[in-house]
């Protein structure tokens, strides 16, 4: 009888140590907060998949408010395609980490998993993407901010956060191949392009 108790605790024991290893490694909270800020209907009125006339590297200049990591890089295109997605340190315009994703429905987002990046806080980042799809311009996502009165429409739609990442100004540059964005753009969209997963 002693042994099977002793059978049955042991058993006990182990069923609890694998369930919250379990636990751990499946309940990772993470975010995505380009594909979050596209879908936040009280920031966002209306969004339109814009013709790409011309070679862009597109991204938009944010920070975090808290430590932690960005392990993936991720899009969503105008086109289904192979777009490289960048992740670059303002201050030093270096590149810290790049990927090519692939895009099979251009109304989804689709990341790819990187050598994970130890995020400083409040430190500037651009996540971008160009739009060289296999040598021609693929389209691209813009959002357009919610009308702050009936009288008229409230272009500026920056700065904004959502979750632990403030969104501070779009920017851009003209090139076929991924290159540091470094030319300001209008603050009256949002490039719902480029994307991290922050852990």
């Amino acid at each position: 009888m002693r042994n099977l108790i002793n059978t049955l605790a042991i058993v006990f024991v182990l069923g609890m140590a694998i369930s919250c290893k379990k636990d751990k490694t499946t309940n990772v909270i993470f975010e995505n907060p380009v594909q979050a800020a596209s879908k936040n209907t009280t920031l966002i009125d209306s969004t339109r998949n814009f013709p790409g006339f011309d070679f862009y590297e597109i991204g938009t200049k944010i920070y975090f408010s808290k430590s932690g990591k960005v392990t993936k890089l991720g899009c969503r295109a105008g086109n289904t395609g192979n777009f490289v997605v960048s992740f670059w340190d303002v201050e030093s315009s270096a590149l810290l980490a790049q990927t090519t994703v692939n895009v099979t429905d251009n109304t989804k987002y689709f990341y790819k998993a990187i050598t994970p990046i130890e995020i400083i806080p409040n430190k500037r980042y651009i996540i971008s993407m160009n739009n060289n799809n296999g040598g021609v311009p693929a389209d691209y996502w813009i959002c357009y901010k919610r009308e702050a009165n009936p009288d008229g429409i409230d272009f500026n739609i920056y700065p904004f956060n959502i979750g632990s990442v403030t969104f501070e100004s779009p920017y851009g540059k003209t090139s076929a191949t991924a290159v540091f964005p470094s030319n300001p753009l209008s603050y009256w969209n949002f490039f719902a392009g480029a994307d991290v997963q922050f852990e």
